[in-house]
Parts: structure tokens; sequence; C-alpha cells
């Protein structure tokens, strides 16, 4: 899926296929994010901490993952159908709109573990472009070059799905058993987080999940997708869910703390500061 040169002057988008003179130095995450996940002004507001598990290291970097993928005209579909929505929406040092305007729209249920939500009560348009934006994450996951880093998504899309997403994407169809599910995290200490995406099974569930400033994401594709997974969705006549849940109290981040805390040294600047405290922004 890499782009291919043809002759001196032409290339291939990655999205829409069509030779273009040009490619775009395209972000895998938006670039618009990466502020987000610095430092506070209170801690120095220096360059957000990359913590790589499978080298359990970390090291502080102002790096932003990017390469030429995409022309000028689906560069654009990504930022209007998906982009420029979720940028006003994540989390921020000054806010969360999207855990407001769940909140004071759409909620339907609180407990003590998470609050649920009906996405029908909100703005069509606000839901597709968050469902667009996960979709075309996942897609990029999927026909990204890695190169030496390794991708750690392991091309779990599929080749069949890849096509379906692609034109999904470009607005030639929907997509049929794709579901996601969206927990938005109530703690805002915790919020400043981008992960890029992985993808494993839960019973006979494939899944695949990433995280940006606030938001998780995990969707769920193919026709094996179980039928208690469907239920809620069926439920609410929905192919997006919403819930909220203090991400810091899960099991999920108990485990990843402890990981961090026992397997991975610190490198670089890192290491050498005295404090050698680690910012919420990691990779995998």
């Amino acid at each position: 899926m890499d782009e291919l040169i043809l002759g001196r002057d032409l290339m291939i988008c990655g999205l829409c296929k069509e030779e273009k003179g040009k490619l775009i130095d395209s972000h895998f995450m938006p670039a618009a994010a990466y502020p987000h996940v610095r430092g506070t002004e209170e801690t120095g507001n220096g360059p957000p901490v990359l913590i790589n598990l499978r080298k359990r290291s970390a090291i502080q970097t102002d790096r932003q993952v990017r390469r030429p993928l995409l022309c000028a005209s689906c560069e654009d579909l990504f930022s209007k159908n998906g982009e420029r929505i979720i940028g006003q929406l994540w989390a921020t040092a000054s806010g969360f709109p999207l855990l407001d305007l769940l909140n004071s729209e759409a909620a339907i249920s609180k407990g003590e573990r998470f609050d649920m939500y009906d996405s029908r009560l909100l703005d069509a348009d606000v839901v597709g472009s968050i469902f667009y934006f996960a979709v075309s994450i996942f897609w990029r996951a999927q026909v990204w070059d890695w190169g030496y880093e390794g991708d750690a998504y392991k091309r779990a899309l599929g080749s069949h799905y890849e096509s379906q997403f692609r034109n999904f994407l470009l607005g030639k169809g929907a997509l049929d058993n794709v579901l996601l599910f969206v927990n938005v995290n109530s703690d805002v200490d915790t919020s400043a987080v981008m992960t890029f995406p992985i993808s494993g099974r839960i019973g006979a569930d494939r899944l695949h999940t990433f995280s940006l400033l606030g938001l998780k994401f995990t969707m769920y594709v193919g026709r094996s997708i179980s039928a208690v997974t469907r239920k809620p969705f069926e439920f609410h006549n929905t192919q997006i869910m919403f819930v909220s849940s203090d991400l810091k109290k899960s099991a999920a981040f108990q485990k990843l703390a402890g990981r961090v805390q026992s397997e991975v040294e610190a490198k670089g600047k890192l290491k050498a500061s005295p404090a050698n405290k680690f910012n919420h922004s990691r990779r995998p």
C-alpha cells in the first residue's frame, strides 16, 4: 500500500488510487492533537513521553508520525469529514467538550462504574464525524509503512475490510458488520494520552483499539461479532455507542501502570531529569 512512483513525477494516492503529481506528507494522528499531549505550563510544557512497551523504553520526543500517503483531495476528505469535528471535541487542558455534550444532551443512565449515552440524541453530523474519524485511523494503520519501527497493528484489518473501509472513506458505501464503542475518560488527569491502533480477540470478537485525548475507540469488525456484543447496538438501533468512565480506576490502566513501573526504562533526557516523571502520553 506504499505510494508508487511512476516515471519521475507521478505517485498513487493511497485512498483514491489515482495518479497524482504530489502526495501530502500526511500525519497518522491529527497534527492538532500533538500540542495537547505535551506537558503543562506547571510542568514546563516539555515534550510528551513516548512509552514503547515492546522496547521497554520511555523517551521525551516531539516527533510526529507522518509520511506521504494521500493526495490533497483525500487529505481534505479526512479533514472535513472527521478531524475538524473531533478536534473540537477531544479533551484539552481547558475542558472536554464531548463529555460535556454527552452529559447535557444524551445521558440515559448513571452507574457506579460508568455512564451510558444514547448517540441518537446527538447531532447526526457530530456522530458521523466521530465514526468517520475512527474508521480513517484504522484504515491508515492498515496501509501505513511502519518501516523499522515495526507494525504493532499487524495489518489486522485484512484486505477485504481495507477495501470496505476505503470505499466508505471515499463516500462510496456504508460499512456492514462494523460497530464502534467510544469510552470517554471522565478523569482529567489521564486524558492527555495518544496510543496507536492494536488488534486482538475477546472470544469470537475481533476488536481494534486506539486512544486519543480522552477518547478510547474500540471497533468490532467482521461477520463473527458475537450476539452479546451486537445486542446493545441493535437495541439502540445504532452503529456507535458512548460510555464514560474513570480511566484511572480501570483494571486496564492499573495493569499498564504496573508494567510501566516494572518494565520500562527511561532513556535520554528523561533519564537525566531529576524528577524522572512520565507524562501520560504513550505509544505502544
